[in-house]
């Protein structure tokens, strides 16, 4: 299995926490959160569907490229990582996660939480569900979400639309959020579709001036997946950790 592609997303995963897109920005009325109202009494629901699908590509400003595809449906979910051209796959059931490498038949079996621990794409899989605002949302409630959270963030500077753009066929709100002197990264914008309610595109941008891009090239909201995605042969038959560690203890003695 090759490692540059797992160190790829790692990466990626800790420029996100670093801008601080991982923190929960709270749809309008969502739960535990403060509502947000435009002005009009509408105010947006965003709780993500228990069933979806996307395809994200990366690619830094340091020659660095990357495509991820998620499908989540329930308490399954499957992240396939691609780099030069070679797959990584975490697929998750209820009761464990599978690491698979296709281009060397290699599957091992964690328990469900260790599983999701040792998974890099599960970091997306967050930050997408953080920034679903849902299809009732309108660019205005949005807006005024992503300010309330920077107003309760000590480490967020200012959050302004800066333009309209249009992604993958959808016409989107393009949002700046600016970040303090002793973040990791200097600003972020984002790319929300109009009318659905799902971010399309993230552009960060370090304080050394790196750029790193990811964007979604698609994504289908309650769209039916297929059974056999969530079924990988070598998987099935997969050692678990505990078998494999298990042997390597009697080979020691």
């Amino acid at each position: 299995m090759r490692k540059r592609c797992l160190i790829f997303v790692l990466l990626l995963s800790i420029v996100i926490v670093l801008s601080g897109c991982l923190t929960p920005s709270p749809p309008p009325g969502g739960e535990g959160n403060e509502s947000v109202d435009d002005g009009t009494g509408d105010v947006a629901e965003g709780e993500l569907p228990s069933q979806y699908h996307y395809v994200m590509e990366f690619s830094s400003s340091e020659g660095d490229t990357g495509r991820m595809e998620a499908w989540a449906e329930g308490e399954y979910s499957r992240f396939d990582i691609e780099t030069e051209g070679e797959i990584t796959t975490f697929l998750s059931t209820p009761e464990e996660t599978c690491l698979y490498d296709s281009s060397s038949g290699y599957a091992m079996k964690f328990p469900r939480e260790e599983g999701d621990t040792a998974n890099p794409a599960a970091a997306y899989g967050m930050w997408f569900g953080s920034y679903y605002y849902g299809e009732k949302a309108a660019d205005s409630d949005i807006l005024a979400a992503m300010q309330y959270m920077c107003s309760v963030n000590p480490t967020c500077d200012s959050v302004k639309k800066v333009g309209s753009e249009t992604v993958a066929g959808h016409k989107c709100i393009v949002i700046e959020t600016v970040y303090k002197e002793e973040m990791g990264a200097a600003s972020v914008k984002m790319w929300f579709a109009s009318g659905y309610g799902y971010l399309m595109k993230l552009e960060v941008t370090d304080t050394d001036g790196t750029v790193t891009t990811m964007e979604f090239t698609e994504v289908d909201i309650e769209k039916d997946i297929p059974d056999s995605v969530f079924s990988i042969p070598e998987c099935e038959n997969a050692q678990s950790m505990e078998e494999m560690f298990g042997e390597m203890e009697g080979f020691e003695g």
